[in-house]
């Protein structure tokens, strides 16, 4: 039985080696990923790790988007951001009740590592980003995606963009 959601989709860029981070930060700064992501993620919801949460600019929660972070410590980070708008935190097992419960609801996976992990098999799609680039990174990307099917939608001298499905 597929544990797949239509609604549930997953974004994520790694470098020519499967490489994530390096120093809990995304060590490359590529216009044309952060472009794709940004379109393919505003005015939706995003789910993310508490790592994730605080590797971004002032470990703030992105605009123009529903904001949920997976963490076991929802106390610290419910004190913490008591004042943004727009961020939830969930444990992983209220999550996937909640992304099945909300079907017209579309949610991006964006990381870290750990989410990818436990959240991937719910995706209905991925959007790959593969940086050609060896950039040392210290977290791999280590999922088995070879059971969907690869159709590359974009592919420049920097880096190729797939749609798994």
């Amino acid at each position: 039985m597929s544990l797949q959601l239509q609604n549930v989709e997953a974004v994520l860029a790694v470098d020519i080696m499967n490489g994530l981070a390096k120093n809990n930060q995304i060590p490359w700064k590529s216009k044309t990923d952060m472009k794709f992501f940004k379109n393919k993620t505003i005015y939706n919801t995003v789910i993310m790790g508490s790592k994730t949460l605080l590797s971004l600019p002032n470990a703030a929660p992105l605009k123009n988007r529903i904001n949920i972070v997976i963490t076991s410590n929802k106390e610290m980070y419910l004190n913490k951001y008591r004042d943004a708008p727009n961020i939830f935190f969930f444990d992983i097992e209220e999550i996937i009740v909640f992304m099945k419960k909300n079907t017209n609801t579309k949610f991006y996976i964006i990381g870290g590592n750990k989410i990818y992990n436990l959240l991937l098999p719910y995706c209905s799609r991925i959007w790959l980003t593969k940086i050609k680039k060896d950039y040392k990174c210290d977290l791999m990307f280590n999922y088995n995606i070879s059971v969907y099917t690869k159709e590359v939608i974009y592919d420049d001298s920097e880096l190729e963009i797939q749609h798994l499905h």
